[in-house]
Protein backbone atom coordinates (compact mmCIF):
# COMPACT_ATOMS: atom_id res chain seq x y z
CA UNK A 1 0.00 0.00 0.00
CA UNK A 2 2.92 2.17 0.34
CA UNK A 3 2.16 4.96 -2.55
CA UNK A 4 5.74 6.16 -3.16
CA UNK A 5 8.80 4.15 -3.52
CA UNK A 6 12.01 5.55 -4.40
CA UNK A 7 14.70 3.66 -5.83
CA UNK A 8 18.27 4.59 -4.78
CA UNK A 9 21.28 3.74 -7.14
CA UNK A 10 20.92 1.91 -10.49
CA UNK A 11 24.44 -0.32 -11.80
CA UNK A 12 23.69 0.15 -15.49
CA UNK A 13 25.20 -3.43 -15.78
CA UNK A 14 22.20 -5.13 -14.15
CA UNK A 15 19.81 -3.07 -15.70
CA UNK A 16 17.57 -4.22 -18.44
CA UNK A 17 15.82 -2.75 -20.55
CA UNK A 18 12.61 -5.01 -19.64
CA UNK A 19 13.72 -3.41 -16.12
CA UNK A 20 13.79 0.34 -16.85
CA UNK A 21 10.27 0.17 -18.85
CA UNK A 22 8.87 -1.41 -15.50
CA UNK A 23 9.98 1.32 -13.39
CA UNK A 24 9.23 4.44 -15.96
CA UNK A 25 5.62 2.67 -16.16
CA UNK A 26 5.48 1.85 -12.54
CA UNK A 27 2.14 4.09 -10.72
CA UNK A 28 4.00 4.02 -7.24
CA UNK A 29 7.81 4.42 -8.49
CA UNK A 30 9.13 7.88 -8.08
CA UNK A 31 9.87 9.00 -12.05
CA UNK A 32 13.54 9.13 -10.31
CA UNK A 33 16.48 7.58 -10.83
CA UNK A 34 19.88 7.57 -9.60
CA UNK A 35 22.27 5.52 -12.25
CA UNK A 36 25.86 5.27 -11.33
CA UNK A 37 27.98 6.37 -13.85
CA UNK A 38 31.26 7.40 -12.19
CA UNK A 39 32.84 8.62 -15.60
CA UNK A 40 31.83 9.75 -19.54
CA UNK A 41 35.47 8.78 -20.77
CA UNK A 42 35.34 5.31 -22.34
CA UNK A 43 39.32 4.51 -21.28
CA UNK A 44 39.00 5.96 -17.93
CA UNK A 45 35.52 3.16 -17.43
CA UNK A 46 37.94 0.92 -18.63
CA UNK A 47 40.68 2.01 -16.07
CA UNK A 48 37.55 1.58 -13.02
CA UNK A 49 37.07 -1.57 -14.42
CA UNK A 50 33.72 -0.85 -14.76
CA UNK A 51 31.33 -3.65 -16.25
CA UNK A 52 29.66 -1.78 -18.32
CA UNK A 53 30.18 1.55 -21.78
CA UNK A 54 29.07 4.91 -22.55
CA UNK A 55 26.18 2.91 -24.88
CA UNK A 56 24.41 1.00 -22.43
CA UNK A 57 24.43 4.11 -19.66
CA UNK A 58 22.74 6.20 -22.37
CA UNK A 59 20.62 3.71 -23.66
CA UNK A 60 18.79 3.37 -20.20
CA UNK A 61 18.78 6.92 -19.54
CA UNK A 62 17.34 7.67 -23.21
CA UNK A 63 14.56 4.99 -22.70
CA UNK A 64 13.89 6.41 -19.38
CA UNK A 65 13.43 10.38 -21.08
CA UNK A 66 11.24 8.68 -24.21
CA UNK A 67 9.03 6.69 -21.53
CA UNK A 68 8.64 9.89 -18.87
CA UNK A 69 9.77 13.05 -20.26
CA UNK A 70 8.94 14.45 -16.44
CA UNK A 71 11.70 11.61 -14.59
CA UNK A 72 14.87 13.14 -13.18
CA UNK A 73 18.21 11.49 -13.71
CA UNK A 74 21.46 11.80 -11.83
CA UNK A 75 24.55 10.24 -11.77
CA UNK A 76 27.48 9.65 -9.68
CA UNK A 77 31.23 11.09 -10.94
CA UNK A 78 34.49 10.71 -9.65
CA UNK A 79 37.24 13.42 -10.36
CA UNK A 80 40.73 12.78 -10.53
CA UNK A 81 41.08 9.08 -11.37
CA UNK A 82 44.43 7.97 -11.39
CA UNK A 83 45.61 8.28 -15.19
CA UNK A 84 42.39 10.76 -16.09
CA UNK A 85 44.53 13.47 -18.50
CA UNK A 86 43.37 16.43 -19.11
CA UNK A 87 41.95 15.14 -22.53
CA UNK A 88 40.32 12.48 -20.79
CA UNK A 89 38.18 14.81 -18.38
CA UNK A 90 37.71 16.84 -21.34
CA UNK A 91 35.90 13.93 -23.19
CA UNK A 92 33.90 12.95 -19.68
CA UNK A 93 32.78 16.59 -19.64
CA UNK A 94 31.47 16.63 -22.86
CA UNK A 95 29.18 13.22 -22.82
CA UNK A 96 28.20 14.20 -19.38
CA UNK A 97 27.48 17.84 -20.52
CA UNK A 98 25.00 16.44 -23.50
CA UNK A 99 23.43 13.57 -21.76
CA UNK A 100 19.90 13.52 -20.44
CA UNK A 101 21.22 14.00 -17.05
CA UNK A 102 19.44 16.09 -14.69
CA UNK A 103 22.05 16.83 -11.33
CA UNK A 104 25.27 15.11 -10.28
CA UNK A 105 26.99 14.04 -7.22
CA UNK A 106 30.47 14.85 -7.77
CA UNK A 107 33.23 13.20 -5.36
CA UNK A 108 37.10 13.96 -5.94
CA UNK A 109 39.24 10.98 -6.18
CA UNK A 110 40.01 9.33 -3.00
CA UNK A 111 42.44 6.20 -2.37
CA UNK A 112 41.02 2.70 -1.20
CA UNK A 113 43.03 0.05 0.34
CA UNK A 114 43.95 -2.71 -1.49
CA UNK A 115 42.63 -1.65 -5.43
CA UNK A 116 45.11 -1.35 -8.34
CA UNK A 117 44.10 2.35 -8.38
CA UNK A 118 45.49 3.39 -4.67
CA UNK A 119 49.05 2.18 -6.22
CA UNK A 120 48.85 3.47 -9.46
CA UNK A 121 51.99 6.12 -10.37
CA UNK A 122 49.56 8.28 -12.08
CA UNK A 123 47.58 10.00 -9.17
CA UNK A 124 46.18 13.37 -10.03
CA UNK A 125 47.01 16.44 -7.40
CA UNK A 126 44.40 17.85 -5.33
CA UNK A 127 44.06 21.26 -6.95
CA UNK A 128 43.76 19.86 -10.05
CA UNK A 129 40.56 17.04 -8.38
CA UNK A 130 39.60 20.39 -6.95
CA UNK A 131 39.53 22.43 -9.98
CA UNK A 132 37.12 19.48 -11.89
CA UNK A 133 34.98 18.89 -9.00
CA UNK A 134 33.92 23.04 -8.89
CA UNK A 135 33.49 22.43 -12.91
CA UNK A 136 31.56 19.79 -12.41
CA UNK A 137 29.15 20.86 -9.49
CA UNK A 138 28.54 24.14 -11.91
CA UNK A 139 27.61 21.63 -14.82
CA UNK A 140 25.56 19.88 -12.11
CA UNK A 141 24.06 23.38 -10.83
CA UNK A 142 23.21 24.56 -14.69
CA UNK A 143 21.10 21.08 -15.52
CA UNK A 144 19.37 20.83 -12.15
CA UNK A 145 18.26 24.66 -12.90
CA UNK A 146 17.12 23.73 -16.26
CA UNK A 147 15.34 20.70 -15.00
CA UNK A 148 14.01 22.66 -12.13
CA UNK A 149 12.49 25.52 -14.59
CA UNK A 150 10.48 23.17 -16.55
CA UNK A 151 8.17 23.13 -14.03
CA UNK A 152 7.66 26.22 -12.72
CA UNK A 153 4.02 27.02 -12.23
CA UNK A 154 2.74 23.48 -12.41
CA UNK A 155 1.08 22.02 -9.57
CA UNK A 156 3.35 19.23 -8.09
CA UNK A 157 2.89 16.54 -5.85
CA UNK A 158 5.45 16.37 -2.95
CA UNK A 159 6.43 14.66 0.40
CA UNK A 160 7.15 16.74 3.33
CA UNK A 161 10.73 17.13 4.62
CA UNK A 162 12.03 18.74 7.82
CA UNK A 163 13.68 22.39 7.52
CA UNK A 164 10.81 23.46 5.84
CA UNK A 165 11.80 21.55 2.40
CA UNK A 166 9.45 19.09 0.03
CA UNK A 167 10.33 16.58 -2.38
CA UNK A 168 8.29 15.87 -5.22
CA UNK A 169 8.10 12.51 -7.12
CA UNK A 170 10.93 13.44 -9.54
CA UNK A 171 13.16 14.44 -6.74
CA UNK A 172 13.06 17.97 -7.24
CA UNK A 173 14.19 19.80 -3.29
CA UNK A 174 12.07 22.57 -2.72
CA UNK A 175 12.90 25.14 -0.66
CA UNK A 176 8.85 26.10 0.84
CA UNK A 177 8.15 29.85 1.89
CA UNK A 178 4.38 29.48 3.14
CA UNK A 179 4.18 28.22 6.48
CA UNK A 180 1.95 24.62 6.74
CA UNK A 181 1.32 22.29 9.80
CA UNK A 182 2.32 19.16 8.18
CA UNK A 183 4.79 16.73 9.63
CA UNK A 184 7.61 14.89 7.57
CA UNK A 185 6.06 12.54 5.58
CA UNK A 186 3.24 13.94 4.60
CA UNK A 187 2.55 13.92 1.10
CA UNK A 188 0.58 17.21 -0.29
CA UNK A 189 1.04 19.25 -3.29
CA UNK A 190 3.37 22.32 -4.31
CA UNK A 191 3.90 24.76 -7.16
CA UNK A 192 7.54 26.02 -7.98
CA UNK A 193 7.20 29.79 -8.12
CA UNK A 194 11.04 30.61 -9.14
CA UNK A 195 14.88 28.45 -9.75
CA UNK A 196 17.85 29.87 -8.93
CA UNK A 197 21.46 28.62 -8.78
CA UNK A 198 20.33 25.45 -9.33
CA UNK A 199 17.78 25.23 -6.17
CA UNK A 200 13.93 25.77 -6.42
CA UNK A 201 11.37 27.51 -4.41
CA UNK A 202 7.51 27.12 -3.99
CA UNK A 203 4.52 26.92 -1.58
CA UNK A 204 2.28 24.59 -0.99
CA UNK A 205 -1.16 24.86 -2.27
Amino acid sequence: DIPNIRLSSIDPADTSDNLVEYFVNSKRICPSFHISLQSGSEKVLKMMKRRYKLEKFSRIINLIKMNNKLACIGTDIIAGFPGETDILFTESYDYIKNAQLDYLHVFPYSDRRGTKASSSNFKISNEIKKARSKTLRELSNKKKSIFYSNFIGEKLPAIVEKNNHARTRNYIDVNISTDYSYEPGEITNLIIDKVADGKAYGRYI
